[in-house]
């Protein structure tokens, strides 16, 4: 009797758990305090003998315990100064290769046995100024905050802009990625001895999902469970299903700064099961390899892709700018920050476009299920709120989430513009035009300006009008005799800077 994906994953899942509730039961175990691992057994006799001294010369007033108790006092001090140097040197050592131990261990050096104890989480309801009293309210309050990123900044953006609700109809331009011929996309099945790697690969510190496994529990029995997990996975791809316990994030709220009772002041980290990663970084693999072999995204987006990097974007406006001063002319750029860019992303938009790549059909159906019906738990000290859906969103700390949006935002590279061009790492943006005079500048970048805003509201794209900025570049004589560099996207002005912070 086939089943479908949801009752295969729950039926595992349940045998699964009560194996490892038989053989490797949760127990209760109190800890004493912090560990002081320099700590030796020599230090603690002669702690102990310290006390010894202490107590006595406390109790018979003996100037020969006193003595004592002083010596060892003083004994004790050095050696602990000692222990603790050597345990530190040791640490930064061992981990000097690896930066994030690294750092880690600078952290555990520069705090020693203080432990830093924050305020409880309270936030200020949506609905009202009142702020939340227990940890479960301010779950909910959180929620509800989360849930509703894309239709809040949909609003703030048209009440700064409200001539601009009436171009709901802007036509879109045409998508040059469509422009894919036979190719077409097709999952391959996949092979166990690729899960096994993955869950033997396993990082057994992450979280845990909302699924209550632990990534280290996959990762002891990988050769026990790849058989079972991989028919699992295969099964998803064929029927174009994607489970729905794994569409539910557990979200984290985590303090960013200024007023803790804001929740726009609070980033929430997004906690998925950890096999629900383990078949995206399977998707992920096919999908980016048929995307870079027809070379269907833009050579202009440095975000998110093999051989492509941060540095990379950054030399070459910067290699651009400086031929360009050289030859004597000025580079006008525009640098555009769209507001909570991976939060606001259409599923409708993007399903669209996902046509245009070569995915059709069954993996089409699979990219729409594994995009719709999710659900976020907000969890504030262990009071976990209702689940509270999300309807637009590239899923939070998913694998597919960052390469999904760059082919979201691939028509805009490949979009004909009048004269500039365009460099993107993810959402970050700049557009750039050269010529002699800042006046030649403004015609063309507000006419291509023009092109992105129209764009940016056809795909439901917020760009964050107070955080978008101009800067005129060339020889400081070259900008002195000309006149400043003035363009404006949806009527407004851009501000004008002399620097600017690129990434």
């Amino acid at each position: 009797m086939n089943m479908d994906v949801d009752t295969v994953w729950s039926n595992w899942k349940k045998l699964f758990l009560s194996v490892v509730d038989k053989h490797a039961p949760v127990i209760s175990k109190r800890i004493r305090g912090l560990e002081t691992p320099w700590l030796s057994s020599k230090i603690k006799s002669l702690m102990y003998e310290r006390h010894y001294n202490l107590r006595n010369a406390r109790a018979n007033n003996s100037e020969l315990f006193w003595r004592t108790y002083k010596k060892l006092s003083n004994t004790v001090t050095a050696e602990i100064r000692k222990a603790k140097s050597n345990f530190n040197k040791k640490l930064l050592e061992e981990n000097m290769d690896n930066p994030s131990k690294f750092w880690k261990s600078i952290k555990i050096i520069t705090s020693g046995n203080k432990t830093k104890t924050n305020p409880p989480i309270r936030v200020k309801s949506i609905f009202n100024d009142k702020v939340t009293e227990t940890d479960a309210d301010t779950a909910t309050t959180l929620g509800i905050f989360f849930s509703r990123v894309a239709e809040r900044t949909s609003k703030e953006f048209y009440k700064l802009h409200p001539a601009l609700t009436s171009l709901s109809s802007v036509p879109a331009y045409i998508l040059n990625s469509s422009n894919v011929g036979p190719n077409v996309f097709n999952f391959k099945e996949i092979e166990i001895c690729n899960i096994y790697n993955h869950l033997r690969t396993l990082k057994t510190t992450k979280a845990i999902g909302l699924d209550g496994i632990p990534a280290k529990l996959l990762r002891d029995s990988a050769s026990v469970i790849a058989p079972s997990i991989t028919s699992l996975f295969n099964l998803s791809l064929s029927t174009s299903t994607f489970p729905s316990d794994w569409k539910l994030a557990r979200i984290i709220p985590i303090y960013k700064g200024k007023a803790r009772n804001d929740p726009s002041n609070y980033r929430p980290i997004s906690i998925l099961p950890t096999l629900s990663k383990i078949l995206e970084r399977e998707v992920h693999k096919q999908l980016s390899t048929y995307l870079e072999a027809l070379n269907l995204i833009s050579g202009s987006q440095f975000g998110f892709r093999k051989k492509y990097s941060c540095p990379m974007a950054i030399t070459l406006i910067s290699d651009t700018i400086r031929k360009n001063s050289e030859a004597g002319l000025l580079t006008g750029a525009v640098f555009l920050d769209v507001q909570k860019a991976f939060d606001t992303v259409s599923h409708p938009k993007l399903l669209s476009k996902l046509r245009f790549f070569g995915i059709r059909d069954n993996e089409l159906n699979w990219f729409e299920d594994y995009l719709l019906d999710r659900y976020i738990q907000v969890g504030v000290n262990g009071a976990l709120c209702s689940s509270f859906p999300v309807n637009s969103e590239v899923p939070q700390g998913s694998i597919l989430g960052p390469l999904l949006f760059i082919m979201h935002m691939n028509d805009l590279l490949l979009t004909p513009f009048t004269g500039s061009n365009l460099i993107m790492y993810a959402d970050d943006t700049v557009i750039y035009f050269a010529a002699k005079t800042t006046a030649e500048i403004i015609d063309i970048l507000n006419e291509d300006l023009k092109i992105i805003g129209d764009w940016a509201i056809n795909n439901e794209i917020y760009l964050h009008q107070g955080k978008l900025e101009s800067v005129l570049f060339g020889t400081h004589k070259r900008r002195s005799i000309n006149e400043p560099l003035k363009v404006q996207i949806y009527g407004l002005d851009i501000k004008s800077s002399l620097v600017y912070k690129y990434l």
